[in-house]
């Protein structure tokens, strides 16, 4: 057994469509004491830029740029929408973190679900990311209905 929660990423867009995405996340939190990421698929800067904080951003060179962030990070990286979301989580009394993704590719959905030891994503059926490649991967993935 390990010391370290079980993990859901949450794939949501700066709008609305988040809401019942970040709700079921917020109720598996309390239940089962999952840590939450709230990956901002939505997030991507330009073709030119990428939405994560630059080395200057993240306090330095040497820290680089960690691979959740919280809303204080999510702050300076101008991303102020999901660092109150973020906060909204953490202040409740979840473990809460955002990722800025560079891509919306399903590859760098698992590499990175991987690198933080996630094993359970929610998306919106807008956002429902290639289920069979996720769950090749090893992830279960629930798809959130949304309100209506």
């Amino acid at each position: 057994m390990t010391d370290q929660p079980s993990t859901i990423v949450a794939l949501i867009t700066d709008d609305q469509t988040a809401d019942p995405v970040v709700q079921r996340a917020t109720e598996l939190g309390f239940e089962h004491g999952h840590r939450i990421v709230l990956y901002d698929v939505g997030a991507t800067a330009s073709p030119l830029e990428s939405p994560l904080p630059t080395e200057f951003a993240s306090d330095g060179p040497d820290r680089g740029v960690p691979p959740l962030l919280t809303a204080k990070d999510l702050e300076a990286a101008g991303q102020s929408s999901l660092a109150a979301r973020v906060q909204a989580l953490t202040e409740a009394g979840l473990d809460a973190y955002g990722w800025l993704p560079e891509s919306h590719d399903a590859d760098d959905l698992v590499a990175y679900a991987r690198a933080i030891g996630a094993n359970r994503v929610l998306a919106s059926p807008d956002l429902d990311p290639s289920p069979d490649d996720l769950t090749g991967a090893g992830l279960s993935v629930e798809t959130v209905p949304s309100r209506g």
